[in-house]
């Protein structure tokens, strides 16, 4: 006969002020507690239904308790039949592990997150300005795999400078880069 770990299973987080719970589980039950209530004493917990009853009851209001502990691979099934069986209020995802399944967000979601992505410099499939093309396009054809921004000021190349003069290696680093390059050219030479 198989023993679950005691540490993965199904836990509930309950506001007893209110009555709602929330269903989650984890392989660290106890883990998952502390990183639950240290997120939403500092008001930051990703689940906002959560954090606004917390927020206006407090934490000694909101108990914690194992449902069911199980096998690492049946958390997500036993976390399901918890879902389906409790209904938790508090719970925004209808389904474990796929927060999103089945939902779709709304026009005005959608434009607010559109919105929001304009002018993100850090967005693939940015449009790029003919200028930038043309410097990549040029950075490639000398071989270069990221371009170079452009040539530096002398005052840049003066702090540069400035922060490398009377830079020592230790000596344990000098043998070891001496190392690697008579290995390298020993490894050039053999072919």
């Amino acid at each position: 006969m198989r023993y679950p770990p005691p540490n993965s299973g199904v836990y509930l987080i309950r506001c007893i002020a209110n009555g709602k719970e929330y269903v989650g589980s984890s392989q660290n039950m106890r883990t998952r507690k502390l990183a639950h209530f240290a997120d939403l004493r500092a008001g930051r917990h990703a689940n906002p239904k959560i954090q606004a009853a917390f927020d206006k009851y407090g934490e000694d209001f909101f108990v914690f308790s194992v449902w069911k502990k199980c096998y690492v691979e049946d958390l997500l099934e036993d976390e399901q039949r918890a879902i389906d069986d409790l209904k938790p209020a508090f719970n925004i995802a209808v389904h474990a592990g796929a927060p999103m399944r089945g939902r779709k967000a709304s026009p005005e979601t959608r434009a607010k997150l559109s919105a929001r992505l304009i002018g993100n410099i850090y967005t693939k499939g940015r449009p790029l300005s003919e200028t930038h093309k043309a410097a990549l396009r040029a950075a490639v054809a000398r071989g270069k795999k990221t371009p170079v921004r452009g040539p530096l000021s002398e005052a840049h190349k003066a702090k540069i400078s400035a922060i490398h003069k009377g830079r020592q290696h230790s000596p344990e680093h000098r043998a070891r880069v001496s190392a690697a390059k008579l290995a390298w050219w020993a490894a050039k030479c053999a072919a």
